[in-house]
């Protein structure tokens, strides 16, 4: 089974000043060294991005694109990036819809 990664624990993992920095950091590392199939989507990765680049007073980072790719560059390879397929929107729709999932 695969645990997909949310862009929010990136965020949290690189945000010096959150309190839920090393939650986010123990937890993924813990999944790494658990063997366990750590995955993410490229929306994830834009999704931090958009994040990490926006300025402080708009509830960013403030980083500059270079930060934010230097940051990408250095996730753990043990983290698989996924590749987005039609077939992702349907599996989304179907689990959403028969899990009753709102907000």
């Amino acid at each position: 089974m695969a645990v997909l990664l949310d862009s929010n624990i990136l965020v949290r993992q690189f945000d010096l000043g959150s309190s839920q920095r090393l939650l986010a950091l123990s937890s993924v590392e813990n999944l790494i060294k658990a063997n366990e199939d750590v995955v993410i989507f490229a929306q994830g990765v834009i999704e931090f991005w958009s994040v990490v680049t926006r300025p402080l007073n708009v509830n960013g980072l403030g980083w500059s694109p270079a930060q934010a790719d230097a940051a990408i560059k250095n996730l753990p390879s043990a983290i698989r990036l996924l590749s987005e397929t039609p077939a992702v929107f349907g599996g989304w729709r179907r689990l959403v819809v028969e899990l009753g999932v709102s907000g």
